[in-house]
């Protein structure tokens, strides 16, 4: 580095002298082996900066085309009078909070495979998941209740639940409730 800092030298990029402050603070530096001015090596880290940006949304894209659509559970939105909560009919493309309980509207689809009636396999599931917070599993047990209300041919087999991270606008724990029916 002293014999690079005893003579004039100039950037291998933009052909500029480099005076000998910039290599004394290393605001010049060799990179792939090209001596580098202080401007060029803020071009070459902006470069190198939206590459990796560029990488990682290529990345994100592609992990999300694997991605499944999501299941949309039905949502509650206001209260009636008797204090039930009422739900809204249609389908919903956002996403909408209800005491920490994110829930969406239920697709509806046509198997080709039928329930199977007074045996103990389960031929489909639904899953439900809400916060860990009081009002959450009261409105999760309403959500679960409406559901097998709402269709008479389901019969529940078993369920299983469990606490996980649900990924959103917070990580937040969660209870994840999978109805196999």
């Amino acid at each position: 580095m002293a014999a690079e800092t005893s003579k004039t030298r100039t950037c291998d990029e933009c052909d500029a002298n480099i005076p000998r402050e910039d290599f004394l603070d290393h605001s010049a530096v060799r990179y792939k082996g090209k001596l580098l001015c202080a401007k060029c090596v803020q071009k070459v880290k902006a470069r190198v900066a939206s590459a990796k940006q560029a990488e990682e949304a290529a990345a994100s894209r592609s992990a999300n085309s694997d991605m499944p659509e999501p299941i949309h559970l039905p949502m509650p939105a206001a209260k009636e009078d008797d204090g039930k909560p009422k739900v809204v009919a249609g389908p919903s493309t956002q996403i909408h909070g209800v005491s920490g309980l994110a829930t969406f509207k239920a697709r509806e689809r046509d198997y080709k495979r039928p329930l199977l009636k007074e045996t103990q396999s389960a031929t489909r599931c639904r899953t439900f998941h809400c916060k860990l917070t009081d009002a959450s599993f009261a409105n999760l047990n309403d959500q679960i209740n409406e559901w097998v209300d709402e269709s008479e041919e389901i019969e529940i087999k078993f369920a299983l639940s469990e606490i996980g991270v649900v990924e959103g606008k917070h990580a937040d724990p969660h209870m994840i409730v999978t109805v196999f029916y």
